[in-house]
């Protein structure tokens, strides 16, 4: 029987406000406003909000630091951008690829990482850091002992069991891989996570629990899947899998 007990440990920034009651503006423009992309290497987009109507978008690559200012204005539940104002502050000079685009609001109920996601089409998702809220967290996660880690790159080391809950019998999140990360054929449509696979661990439980002949942690980690090319987990990319299959 697990503990009915809640413990979530965040570093830095929480979010405790009743998001229901703020306008799309409001959640937008809230704390610093800033929005971004999570990316697997260097550099990455970032987009600032201001209660005003006004943004600021930043792309950052090794040689690239790109800020464009606009304006925004919401048109039926949808976010429409303009760039009006480009300025390249490093040696590549690159431009933005779109200079209008929209993105939409999407609250995300099965998250316990980020309440909100910023779905922007061709131009990538973003996340906000000060739209972590506990009241949910503490909704989803309130059968287990829980403490967040410092994002950490893993690794599956054998094919590894992709849950929606931590326990062995928790439902199964089905994912599409069409390699692994030797480059060898995955099978596709699988409930497990490939052997070899990197992964982005964000949480763990407080406990070690016995599962067959192992006494270890369950983790909750991020799979990135290459969408471009057709992989995806349903748009489920967060979940739980069983520390005896992953290093890091």
């Amino acid at each position: 029987m697990f503990k009915i007990i809640w413990v979530f440990i965040i570093a830095g920034m929480c979010f405790c406000k009743k998001t229901e009651n703020l306008s799309i503006q409001e959640i937008l423009a809230y704390g610093n406003g800033t929005w971004s992309s999570i990316s697997d290497g260097f550099g990455g987009n970032s987009i600032e909000f201001k209660s005003s109507g006004d943004f600021i978008a930043l792309k950052t690559e090794e040689l690239l630091y790109l800020e464009g200012k606009g304006k925004y204005k919401i048109e039926n539940e949808e976010i429409a951008l303009s760039i009006e104002k480009e300025e390249n502050q490093a040696p590549d000079q690159g431009k933005f690829d779109k200079k209008q685009f929209k993105c939409k609001l999407i609250n995300q109920k099965e998250d316990i990482e980020f309440e909100y996601k910023l779905a922007c089409g061709n131009q990538g998702d973003y996340y906000s850091r000060n739209l972590l809220s506990l009241d949910r967290a503490k909704k989803y996660l309130s059968k287990y002992e829980v403490l967040s880690m410092p994002t950490t790159k893993g690794k599956t080391i054998d094919n590894a069991n992709f849950r929606i809950e931590p326990y062995d019998k928790g439902k199964l999140i089905s994912c599409s891989f069409h390699k692994d990360n030797t480059g060898n054929d995955a099978p596709a449509e699988k409930t497990f996570i490939p052997k070899d696979r990197y992964i982005e661990i964000l949480a763990k439980t407080k406990d070690k629990f016995k599962v067959q002949k192992w006494e270890n942690y369950w983790y909750y980690i991020y799979v990135p899947t290459a969408v471009y090319e057709g992989e995806n987990c349903g748009g489920i990319n967060k979940g739980w899998v069983y520390g005896e299959f992953i290093s890091f």
